[in-house]
């Protein structure tokens, strides 16, 4: 038997039987419990923000950047929704503002890249601060309670409220993910993302505009770190100044173990989804199997690296470049 035709042919298809067998043996381990309903519930409830976190840092890394800024951008966006509820603009404005400040944030991140020409690494490294520093100076450090009332709980019941028993944020998020894979698979735009990240001075000879491909990609991260801030405070009916430290890292882990490559140039939607899945799935399955939360993060970061290693040595044998 030819061993060979068992092993998928993409990372993606790699990331997905990664995903199936890590849930198979943690279901197995926690005797069923981890996909029980309440299970799956917690998973459904507080994945899909950063899940579309993950994917942002897909986008950025497809074209060889980095972007170190996502969680701030992400708290930041909350906790412009709630400021501005709180002041009394009507909560459809706020929803809108918050996802329009992590565009603009977006923006941001990638004219300092393609203007100063210092790496992405460095640039985000500095707005990381800047923009959560920016907003703990103009609104404070406290907790912003969001409860709407009357016809502004609409709003939330559609972002985060129940549709036949499933959250509306998970929705959200398949709708999300449906949208940018076909962009990213069946548009132009992909085409120049992946061409830019493989080799950005062939692109530019192409003819591709490589400076505002690049700028996209920064700005597509924002608006979905915005998106992810606003279901946030849909779900959790608060904004929280000090949150959101471990989730560019936990973004990037998500991406990498979805087989986006680090120096650019391979990358899609579903990567980095099932990806950031299975981590998710590692951490509450380990959780219900009791495992104090710093061998939790131990136990995750050993994940991280075999997979990463396993998609380097897999890539490499094969010689290939496309998801």
């Amino acid at each position: 038997m030819n061993w060979r035709r068992l092993v998928p042919r993409s990372n993606t298809a790699i990331a997905a039987l990664l995903l199936v067998l890590v849930t198979l043996l943690f279901a197995a381990t926690t005797k069923g419990v981890l996909v029980k309903p309440a299970s799956l519930n917690v998973l459904a409830t507080f994945g899909p923000e950063i899940l579309l976190i993950t994917i942002a840092m897909g986008f950025v890394l497809l074209v060889g950047e980095m972007d170190l800024s996502v969680g701030s951008i992400y708290v930041v966006s909350s906790v412009i929704l709630g400021a501005l509820f709180k002041a009394g603009l009507p909560l459809g404005l706020c929803i809108a503002a918050a996802i329009a400040g992590g565009a603009l944030m977006g923006v941001v991140n990638g004219l300092l890249v393609v203007g100063t020409g210092v790496t992405s690494f460095i640039v985000t490294l500095g707005t990381m601060w800047a923009f959560r520093g920016l907003m703990l100076v103009g609104l404070g450090g406290a907790t912003i309670s969001v409860y709407p009332k009357g016809g502004s709980e609409a709003w939330f019941t559609a972002i985060a409220g129940r549709l036949f028993g499933v959250p509306a944020q998970v929705l959200w998020l398949l709708a999300i993910a449906l949208l940018l894979a076909i962009v990213r698979n069946k548009t132009s735009v992909g085409t120049w993302l992946q061409a830019v990240g493989s080799n950005a001075r062939a692109a530019r000879m192409m003819g591709i505009p490589t400076a505002r491909v690049r700028v996209f990609a920064f700005t597509l991260s924002g608006v979905l770190c915005g998106i992810a801030g606003v279901i946030q405070v849909a779900h959790s009916h608060q904004a929280v100044p000090q949150s959101g430290d471990s989730v560019m890292l936990t973004a990037l882990a998500g991406a990498i173990v979805g087989g986006v490559a680090l120096t650019g140039g391979r990358g899609d939607v579903m990567g980095p989804l099932l990806g950031g899945l299975t981590l998710r799935v590692i951490s509450t399955g380990l959780v219900m199997m009791g495992v104090v939360e710093y061998w939790t993060n131990v136990l995750t970061a050993v994940a991280i690296i075999v997979t990463a290693y396993a998609f380097h040595r897999f890539n490499s044998r094969t010689g290939r470049r496309s998801q």
